[in-house]
Order: structure tokens, then sequence, then C-alpha cells
């Protein structure tokens, strides 16, 4: 996974690993992911704003990073008061 330009993202992220604990991450908005198929033949794909969260989300559990590793612990919260606090509108 290879950063695109220098835009990032902050968006609050759970997961099943840590159940009904958010918490505010920064990503790069914009990747590219490079990667072999499964007969090893290359493959690139770029991804922005969600999707290109997600993908990081996820490889990261590839490399036993939680998303509490890397949260604003100011802003780490269960789901009830995550939602009470949140200015997202998802959790409203």
């Amino acid at each position: 996974l290879t950063p695109v330009g220098e835009t990032t993202t902050t968006t609050p992220e759970g997961c099943l690993s840590v159940p009904d604990l958010r918490g505010n991450v920064v990503r790069p908005d914009h990747i590219l992911l490079e990667a072999q198929d499964r007969f090893g033949s290359p493959i690139a794909l770029e991804l922005q704003g969600f999707p290109a969260v997600v993908l990081q989300h996820e490889a990261d559990h590839l490399d036993g990073v939680l998303y509490i590793d890397r949260a604003d612990t100011k802003t780490m919260a269960f789901l009830p008061e995550f939602k009470r606090y949140s200015d997202e509108e998802d959790y409203k």
C-alpha cells in the first residue's frame, strides 16, 4: 500500500475485534495497492475515500495492528457515548 499524495481523512472506526468501541483514525485518503493475484500476476488498484480506509484497516490486521493502535485516544468511547458526542450523521 502506498499513499497517493498527502491528503488524509479522519474517520470514526470500529472493529469486531473490539466490540462497540469507536475512535477517530487519520489515514491517507488516496492509496495505491500493488499486489499479486492467486496466479502470481501483478495487479494494481487505486482507491480513494471510504474504500481506501477499509483496505488500510484490513491490511493492518495482517500486520497485527488494530485501529485502536492508531486512534486518537481522546476520541475513543464505547458506542452509546460515541453516538452521543459524535458529529457523524451515521451515528445519530
